[in-house]
């Protein structure tokens, strides 16, 4: 703040030595007979000091310029009382610029109080040496108003500046804890979405396996899932946004936690058939496609637990500003007033899993007509504002249609 003042009164010192330099020479030109030159001359001397104390903030600086400036304030103020002293009677605004420039010394302090005390000793200065001019040459002394609003002035511009400086040097620890706090409270919310899609992908799900068992034991294949969940859940891997940068690195294949998904299903049982480009797949960032797998995996398992049939489509499609999931099945379907809040299948391990890593997703269901559930994401970003009406809710009515051009290639997904 210090050095901005500081530019900005030299600025206006240097405007201030213009206008003077205009006027003496007016005076010049309308009393050719008259010795002006002198005033000219000591205007001229403070150019190159007005640019000295602006490349050097130092106390021998500002007193050289202070003394430089008495003297061509004297100078000045004498030549204007000896050639023209009845412009003077009245009127003492011909003397001020060498006294202005003076004053707007102060604003290289640095501090309120050094600021305002260079803003004082430039104004004194200035004073005593027009004062000095004005006795010696025998001409009637007159206050001079303008250097004293001026000083005022600046005075009031650094108490200003450093209250602004001061109030902002507090507020900053506090705008650093409102952002580590929001920062926190986003992580925080993550970590529930996560959470929560996790125990419904696991816990709720193999409770809900086991309660459906017709026998007193879990066959090997349901022992071995539950098994590697618990350690999923022991360890900290589930804690990770994405799989690690290294491993995703290797494979550079993010289309195989869909195809891990829809291989999953298939081993209990149902009959997925994939359309569409599967490579599109591969456009989406590792946070994207580890979320798509989970989530689509959960779509196929409410296929096997709720719609009644044994067969699902996934489709592929996509397009320059977004790729698209669609899990379709023509099982007995259901409607919005008939899902609980207390079922997390579709909220927490779909729609709350996809919307965290900037996707949508939107579901259609008719009761007796199947599901189909549409998971999109926008291609090149990491984020994107979840909706607050209409996507992502469920949606009663006719199943949307893809046409055999949006579909592409058909056959089972690899």
């Amino acid at each position: 703040m210090s050095l901005a003042l500081s530019r900005a009164a030299h600025g206006m010192s240097l405007a201030v030595l213009c206008c003077g330099l205009v006027v003496a020479l007016g005076f010049a030109a309308a009393y050719p007979d008259r010795v002006l030159w002198p005033a000219l001359l000591a205007l001229a001397v403070m150019f190159p000091m007005v640019w000295f104390v602006q490349r050097h903030h130092t106390l021998r600086a500002g007193v050289a310029y202070l003394a430089i400036g008495a003297g061509a304030t004297y100078v000045h103020t004498i030549t204007y009382a000896l050639a023209v002293p009845h412009v003077l009677d009245e009127v003492t605004l011909w003397l001020a610029p060498p006294k202005i420039v003076l004053v707007l010394v102060a604003a290289g302090g640095v501090g309120l109080g050094r600021a305002v005390a260079w803003l004082l000793a430039g104004y004194v200065v200035a004073e005593v040496s027009a004062s000095l001019a004005l006795v010696l040459a025998g001409v009637r002394y007159v206050f001079d108003l303008l250097t004293l609003a001026l000083l005022l002035e600046a005075i009031g511009v650094c108490l200003l500046a450093f209250l602004s400086v001061r109030g902002a040097v507090r507020a900053h620890p506090r705008l650093q804890h409102a952002a580590r706090e929001e920062l926190l409270g986003d992580l925080r919310s993550r970590m529930e979405v996560r959470a929560a899609a996790l125990m419904h992908d696991t816990i709720l799900s193999h409770l809900a396996a086991i309660a459906s068992s017709s026998g007193d034991e879990l066959d090997d294949k349901q022992k071995e899932q539950i098994e590697r969940d618990l350690q999923i859940l022991s360890g900290q891997e589930w804690v990770n946004s994405a799989p690690d940068a290294a491993a995703a690195a290797d494979s550079l294949d993010r289309a195989s936690p869909l195809r891990d998904a829809i291989a999953q299903v298939r081993d209990e049982g149902l009959e997925v058939t994939g359309t569409g480009d599967f490579g599109s797949v591969l456009r989406l960032s590792p946070d994207q496609a580890q979320a798509l797998g989970l989530a689509a995996k959960q779509c196929l398992v409410n296929v096997i637990k709720h719609s009644g049939v044994t067969t699902a489509e996934v489709a592929v499609y996509s397009s320059d500003e977004e790729v698209s999931v669609m899990i379709i099945d023509a099982g007995r379907g259901f409607s919005e007033a008939s899902v609980g809040s207390d079922r997390l299948g579709l909220r927490a391990s779909v729609q709350s899993r996809i919307e965290s890593v900037g996707g949508l997703v939107q579901v259609w269901s008719t009761p007796g007509a199947g599901t189909s559930v549409l998971i999109q994401f926008p291609v090149g970003e990491t984020t994107r504002t979840p909706p607050q009406t209409g996507a992502g809710r469920l949606v009663s009515g006719p199943l949307p249609t893809i046409t055999l051009d949006d579909r592409g290639d058909t056959g089972p997904a690899s």
